[in-house]
């Protein structure tokens, strides 16, 4: 088992007293649409950050957009164990960031609203973070499958020694796999966050940070196979060239951002491909021919809503 990692509590009505030891504060977020057909999975990630033993848990859930089940929002409002944060927006980055500016905790991590933690999973977070004062820490997690629950990362040492390139390979951040300090975390990480890509977004942030840690050991379970997710949409995929391109904005070494260059004009081909399938010649033509400029720019009047 982790160490416990504890702060100390004074009482001001026991003047001299030893302080008393409680267990770090984690703030976790979970955003959600607060959809009847997710509740009985918001259900069980909400229990699974409330179960945590060694840690003292501070939980938002961030119910965003228009239309969210009155029945969930009524039974999150009841709960006193739970932070209700609501947006009328609709959108990951700015559910996160609502969340995030709520919680106070000294630790912050977030959960998505069908995955789940795997017990003791933050006092594993909060003890690696302490151990070699590390700023943000990243575990392994489980895929869950139609037909079987595998090890996400199979080779974390290939991770671990060059986590930025090996983001090529396979994005090795899982949603809800973080913990980070929150005097780390800025305001802009969320705030620049794309609207889609999002866990790339943060796993490209975290591999820049220098005392990132990476953990074999599995701590969360994420769902693949949940209907409805926005990621198997094909506004996720359209949105991918827009995620690059704030992705580009870092300050990535040139080898990196070689890379991600061409996954943008991977991203134009296929939008190129999908407005030809669609009939809307003008627009393919637009946008195969923006695959062809390299560092080159042309604005498109569409772009805004990618």
């Amino acid at each position: 088992m982790p160490a416990i990692v504890a702060t100390p509590v004074h009482h001001p009505d026991r003047l001299g007293s030893a302080p008393i030891e409680r267990p770090a504060g984690v703030g976790v977020v979970i955003p959600t649409l607060a959809q009847a057909t997710r509740a009985s999975l918001l259900e069980t990630a909400i229990a699974s950050v409330l179960g945590q033993s060694g840690v003292t848990v501070e939980l938002t859930v961030a119910v965003n957009g228009p239309n969210p089940d009155p029945k969930i929002v009524a039974r999150l409002r009841a709960d006193p164990a739970i932070r209700l944060v609501e947006r009328r927006e609709a959108g990951l980055p700015g559910a996160l960031h609502a969340g995030w500016l709520a919680n106070e905790a000294p630790y912050f991590g977030t959960l998505d609203d069908d995955d789940y933690l795997l017990p003791g999973a933050l006092a594993t977070r909060v003890a690696a973070l302490e151990e070699g004062n590390r700023q943000v820490v990243v575990t392994n997690g489980f895929r869950e499958e139609s037909l079987g629950r595998p090890l996400h990362v199979t080779q974390m040492a290939v991770v671990r020694a060059d986590p930025l390139r090996a983001l090529f390979a396979r994005n090795w951040l899982l949603p809800g796999s973080w913990l980070a300090r929150r005097q780390y975390l800025s305001d802009g990480l969320f705030r620049r966050m794309p609207p889609y890509l999002e866990c790339t977004w943060l796993a490209v942030n975290f591999a820049l940070e220098p005392s990132l840690a990476l953990l074999d050991e599995p701590t969360v379970v994420w769902r693949t196979t949940t209907a409805g997710s926005i990621s198997k949409s094909s506004a996720y995929t359209l949105g991918q060239f827009t995620a690059i391109r704030r992705i580009l904005s870092l300050d990535l070494p040139p080898d990196v951002a070689a890379l991600w260059r061409q996954r943008l004009r991977a991203a134009c081909r296929y939008r190129a491909a999908f407005h030809w399938g669609r009939n809307e010649g003008l627009l393919a033509a637009f946008w195969f021919v923006r695959s062809k400029l390299g560092r080159k720019t042309v604005s498109s009047p569409t772009e805004s809503s990618a």
